[in-house]
C-alpha cells in the first residue's frame, strides 16, 4: 500500500494548478485554499457573465438556468477538490468536505429557481442555508489552522515548499 506522503508527492509531481483543482489527495494550507477559492469564485462569475452574454440570454429563462447549471457542475469538482484537501488539513475525510460543498452549491441553486417560481419563503430559507454554509466555509476551512504535523492524509503543507524542512519543524508539534 502506498503512503499518503508518496501518493501526494506523485499527486503534485503533475502540476501543482492540475493538483490543486482535480485531486482529491493531500493537505491544503489556508491561504492556498483561500486563494483558490476567491479564484474559482471570481473565475465563476466571469463565465456566468460571458456564457449569458454568448448565449444571449437572460438570467431567469430556461437557457439561463441550463447555462448556470452546466457552469456550476463544472466548478463543483475543483470546489469540492480544494475543500476535501484543506479538510484534510483538519484531519476531516473528504467525503464530510465534499458533502458540505454539495449541499451549500445545491442550496444556492435551488434558491434560484425557487425564487423564481414564486417560492419566496422556501428560496429565502435556501438562500439562508447557503450563506450560513460558506460563512461555515470561510471560518472552518479558511481560517481555522489544520492539524501541525504530518496526519493521515499526510505531511503538513505549511513546510512543502522547503522540502526536508517541514517533517523536522513539524515534529516539534507532535
Amino acid at each position: 500500500m502506498t503512503s499518503p506522503k508518496r501518493s501526494t508527492e506523485r499527486a503534485r509531481a503533475g502540476g501543482s494548478l492540475l493538483w490543486a483543482l482535480f485531486s482529491f489527495a493531500g493537505r491544503m494550507k489556508r491561504l492556498d485554499f483561500l486563494l483558490a477559492s476567491l479564484a474559482l469564485a471570481i473565475g465563476h462569475v466571469v463565465l456566468v457573465i460571458l456564457a449569458l452574454a454568448v448565449t444571449r440570454s437572460g438570467m431567469n429563462d430556461s437557457s439561463g438556468y441550463a447555462v448556470r447549471g452546466i457552469i456550476d457542475l463544472a466548478l463543483f469538482w475543483p470546489s469540492a477538490a480544494i475543500a476535501a484537501k484543506r479538510g484534510h488539513d483538519r484531519n476531516r475525510p473528504a467525503a464530510r468536505s465534499v458533502l458540505l460543498i454539495g449541499l451549500v452549491y445545491g442550496a444556492g441553486s435551488a434558491m434560484g429557481y425557487l425564487l423564481d417560481a414564486g417560492l419566496r419563503n422556501i428560496g429565502g430559507a435556501c438562500a439562508l442555508f447557503a450563506l450560513a454554509g460558506w460563512v461555515y466555509v470561510f471560518i472552518d476551512y479558511g481560517l481555522i489552522d489544520g492539524t501541525p504535523g504530518a496526519n493521515p492524509y499526510g505531511p503538513s503543507p505549511r513546510f512543502a515548499a522547503r522540502p526536508g524542512v517541514g517533517d523536522h519543524l513539524a515534529g516539534v508539534f507532535d
